[in-house]
C-alpha cells in the first residue's frame, strides 16, 4: 500500500520520521470496515498507524498496554500534554484523507505539572489502541521490537518517503541504525478546545462510546472540553472497562457549567455508570434514578481548572424543587466495590448535593458497597432530604467506607416513608469542621436505622426536643473519636428512640481526642449494653444522659466502664435526671488497672428537677481519689430536694486496695436535704485488701 505524497501539518524542525519499520507490517488492526487503519511498523520505543479518515477533522487516539486503554501512554495523556491524543498535534503527517501519526518518542519531556517524563513505548510490549474519527472508529494491537543487543541510544529515524516497508539503513562498520535528528514536537502551549454540546439521541439512548447515541459530537461521542446532555427517555450506559471524560474544566460553582446534564431541569434521561466517569464540571442529574455498577468509578476532576486546587465540581442530585423522584443508585457488590474519589492536582469532590435553592434539599442517595474518599469538607459528602412525611425518600448507605470527608446528610420529616439506613459501614478521618460522619435528624415515625458501624469521627442526631422518635434504631455502633469533639452530638435537643443498644465509646489515646470534657450524648427511652474505654489524664467524661422527652422515664440496662489512663474527677453518666424516673442497672464500672480509680462518679447529677434517679444491681468501683470529688452517686452545682436518690439496691461496691469506698459520695458543691438519699439499702461492699468504710 502506498501512502502517497504527504503534507506536514505542523512543520517539523526536521524533517525525519522516527522509526525502523518491521518489514511486511506484521502488526495489522481489526478496524471497522469505515475505518482501515494498519501499523505501519514498531521499534522498541514507538509505533507508526497509517489509516484513512472519513472527514476533515481531527482524529483522537487512545493506546495503553491495558486492554480499557487506561491509564493512557504519557506520549498521548491529555493531563500532561495539551492535544496529545489528536492527530493534529507536531509531527502528524496527513495527506487529504490519508494520514499517519507515529506514537512515543524516545525523548523526555516537561508535562503540565512541571514534571518530566519519558514519552518513548516499552520495548517488547504488547499495547491496546482505539482510534476515533467522528462516528467511526478502529481498534487494535501492536507490539513493540526488542532491543538490539549493543544497541542503548535511540530509536533511529526514517527520511520523509514512507512505505510500508523501509529498509532499515545500517552503517556497515557497527551494523547499527545511524542515528539522525528527531521530529520536532512543540512545548505545550493552552489551546482553545472548540466545546461541543453532546446531546443522546433521542431514541432510546445506548452506550456512550457509540457515535450512534449522540449527535453534535465532533469526536463521536463526548470527550473531555465536551458536554453531555441526555434527552427525555434515553438512557445511556457507560460500559465496564470503559472512561469516559467530559466537561469543560470550569470554575465550578452552583452555576457552573454542567458535564453531564438533561436536556431539560424536568427531564427524564438516564445514566448508568458500569464504566469510569470523570467529570470535569458540575453534573446536574434530571428527576430521573441513575444507577452506578460494580467495580465502576466516579472520577471528579479539577485538574484542568484554572485553579485546580480550590475547585470543587458538585453532583446535584435533582435541579428542580423538591425532586422526589430523583435518586442515585450504586450498586457495588463484595469484592467489587463502586468508588468515588478525585483525581491528582486537582480539587476536592464538593458532594453530592442540592441545587440552587436553599430549602431545596437534594433528591435521594442509596448505596451499597461504596468505598468513598474525599468527598465533600466544608460541605456535606451527601444530603438528602425528605420533601414531606408522606412522600417516600431514602438516605441509605451500605457497607459503605468513607474516608477524608464531610458528613453523610439525611433529614426526614417524621414519616414512615422517610428512610435512612446507615448500616455494615465505616467512617474514617472525617473532613467536616465538627468532626460529624453522619448527621441525621431523629424523629417521629421516620425510619431510622443505625447498625454495625464503626468511626474515628462524631455522630450528630439531631432530633427535635422533646420529640419521640419511635422509628429510630442505633444498635452495634463503635465511636472511636480521635478528636477534641462531642462523639454522640445532640446539639442540646433530648430526646426519646425506639433501641439505642450495643454502643461503645472509646477513647484509645491519650491527646487522641474526646479524652477530656467531651462526654458523648445519650437520648432517652430504654437503652441497653452501654459501654465506654477511657484513655484519660484529666477529667474522664464517658457520657451525658440519658436525657428523653422529660414526659417518660429512661434507663440503662446493662453496660461497661473502665478508666484506662490516670485521669480523675470525670463522670460515667452525667447530667439529669430529665424525666420523673432515671434507672441505672446491671452496669459495671471498673477500678483502672492503672491507678486502682474509677472514671470518677458513677452518676452526677446536675439538673434541678423533680425527677429521681434509680441505682440497681450494679457493680461499681468506688474508691476514694482523696481530692474531695465525688464518687459512686454524686451532684454537684445545684442543691437536690428530698427523693433525688430514690432507690439504690442490691448494688456492689468495691475497691482495688485498702482504702475508702462509696456508694454515694457528694461532690464539693451543693447541700444535700433531709431524704436525699432516702431509698439506699441492701447494697453491697469489698475490698480486695479489706473493708474500711461505707456510705
Amino acid at each position: 500500500m502506498a501512502v502517497g505524497s504527504f503534507t506536514v501539518r505542523h512543520r517539523a524542525k526536521h524533517f525525519w520520521l522516527a522509526a525502523i519499520l518491521v518489514a511486511n507490517c506484521p502488526n495489522r488492526a481489526m478496524g471497522q470496515v469505515e475505518l482501515p487503519v494498519s501499523v505501519l511498523g514498531t521499534t522498541a520505543t514507538q509505533a507508526m498507524l497509517f489509516y484513512t479518515a472519513p472527514t476533515g477533522a481531527p482524529c483522537i487516539v487512545e493506546a495503553s498496554d491495558a486492554p480499557e486503554y487506561w491509564p493512557p501512554l504519557h506520549d498521548l495523556d491529555v493531563l500532561l500534554y495539551e492535544g496529545a491524543n489528536s492527530d493534529d498535534r507536531g509531527g502528524s503527517f496527513v495527506g487529504g484523507p490519508q494520514r499517519v501519526i507515529l506514537i512515543g518518542t524516545p525523548s523526555t519531556e516537561v508535562g503540565r505539572d512541571n514534571t518530566e517524563y519519558s514519552r518513548a513505548l516499552q520495548p517488547d510490549t504488547l499495547y491496546y489502541f482505539r482510534l476515533t474519527c467522528g462516528k467511526a472508529v478502529a481498534a487494535g494491537t501492536f507490539r513493540t521490537a526488542q532491543l538490539t543487543n549493543g544497541i542503548t541510544y535511540s530509536d533511529a529515524p526514517l527520511p520523509r518517503q514512507l512505505g510500508p516497508a523501509i529498509p532499515v539503513i545500517a552503517d556497515p562498520a557497527s551494523r547499527r541504525v545511524r542515528p539522525v535528528p528527531l521530529p520536532w514536537r512543540p512545548r505545550y502551549h493552552p489551546q482553545h478546545h472548540l466545546v461541543n454540546s453532546c446531546v443522546s439521541n433521542g431514541t432510546g439512548g445506548g452506550a456512550w462510546n457509540s457515535p450512534a447515541t449522540w449527535t453534535g459530537c465532533a469526536a463521536g461521542v463526548p470527550g473531555n472540553g465536551d458536554t453531555a446532555s441526555l434527552s427525555n427517555g434515553d438512557t445511556v450506559t457507560i460500559p465496564s472497562g470503559f472512561r469516559a471524560v467530559v466537561g469543560i474544566s470550569d470554575a465550578g460553582g452552583p452555576e457552573g457549567t454542567a458535564s453531564v446534564k438533561c436536556t431539560s431541569d424536568q427531564g427524564t434521561g438516564k445514566l448508568a455508570i458500569d464504566g469510569t466517569l470523570t467529570f470535569r464540571g458540575n453534573i446536574e442529574q434530571c428527576t430521573a434514578v441513575w444507577r452506578v455498577g460494580q467495580d465502576a468509578i466516579l472520577e471528579h476532576d479539577s485538574s484542568l481548572a484554572p485553579a485546580p486546587s480550590t475547585t470543587h465540581y458538585r453532583w446535584i442530585i435533582g435541579m428542580i424543587l423538591w425532586p422526589d423522584a430523583a435518586q442515585l443508585v450504586i450498586r457495588g457488590t463484595s469484592g467489587h466495590r463502586a468508588i468515588v474519589r478525585n483525581a491528582t492536582r486537582g480539587g476536592t469532590f464538593y458532594g453530592f448535593t442540592y441545587n440552587r435553592y436553599s430549602n431545596q434539599g437534594s433528591g435521594q442517595v442509596d448505596f451499597e458497597y461504596a468505598t468513598i474518599d474525599g468527598c465533600g469538607g466544608a460541605s456535606p459528602c451527601v444530603d438528602s432530604t425528605s420533601h414531606n412525611a408522606a412522600t417516600a425518600s431514602i438516605g441509605r448507605c451500605d457497607h459503605c467506607l468513607v474516608t477524608n470527608s464531610g458528613y453523610f446528610g439525611a433529614s426526614t420529616m417524621g414519616g414512615a416513608a422517610n428512610v435512612v439506613q446507615i448500616t455494615n459501614s465505616t467512617f474514617t478521618s472525617p473532613a467536616d469542621p465538627s468532626k460529624y460522619v453522619f448527621r441525621l435528624t431523629p424523629g417521629g415515625a421516620s425510619s431510622i436505622v443505625v447498625d454495625t458501624v464503626f468511626t474515628t469521627g462524631a455522630i450528630a442526631l439531631f432530633g427535635g426536643a422533646g420529640g419521640s422518635a419511635t422509628g429510630t434504631h442505633i444498635r452495634n455502633v463503635i465511636v472511636n473519636t480521635l478528636s477534641n469533639a462531642y462523639p454522640i452530638n445532640l446539639a442540646g435537643s433530648y430526646f426519646r428512640v425506639a433501641e439505642f443498644d450495643l454502643v461503645l465509646r472509646i477513647t484509645d489515646r491519650i491527646g487522641g481526642g474526646g479524652n477530656t470534657g467531651t462526654p458523648a450524648y445519650l437520648p432517652g427511652g430504654a437503652l441497653t449494653r452501654i459501654m465506654c474505654l477511657m484513655n484519660s489524664n484529666l477529667n474522664p467524661h464517658c457520657f451525658s444522659g440519658p436525657a428523653g422527652d422529660a414526659i417518660s422515664g429512661d434507663s440503662i440496662d446493662g453496660g461497661y466502664a473502665e478508666k484506662i489512663g490516670t485521669g480523675t474527677d470525670g463522670d460515667l453518666f452525667l447530667g439529669g435526671p430529665w424525666g420523673p424516673t432515671t434507672t441505672i442497672g446491671n452496669v459495671v464500672s471498673a477500678c483502672s488497672t492503672v491507678d486502682g480509680l474509677s472514671i470518677g462518679t458513677f452518676i452526677n447529677s446536675t439538673v434541678a428537677t423533680a425527677g429521681s434517679f434509680v441505682m440497681t444491681q450494679n457493680t461499681i468501683c468506688g474508691q476514694d481519689p482523696g481530692n474531695a470529688q465525688g464518687v459512686g452517686f454524686s451532684f454537684e452545682v445545684w442543691s437536690p430536694t428530698a427523693g433525688l436518690l430514690n432507690s439504690a439496691k442490691n448494688n456492689l461496691v468495691f475497691c482495688a486496695t485498702n482504702t475508702n469506698c462509696y456508694l454515694v459520695h457528694q461532690g464539693p458543691i451543693g447541700t444535700p436535704a433531709n431524704g436525699t438519699y432516702k431509698g439506699v439499702d441492701w447494697n453491697w461492699k469489698w475490698n480486695v485488701e479489706g473493708v474500711k468504710q461505707i456510705v
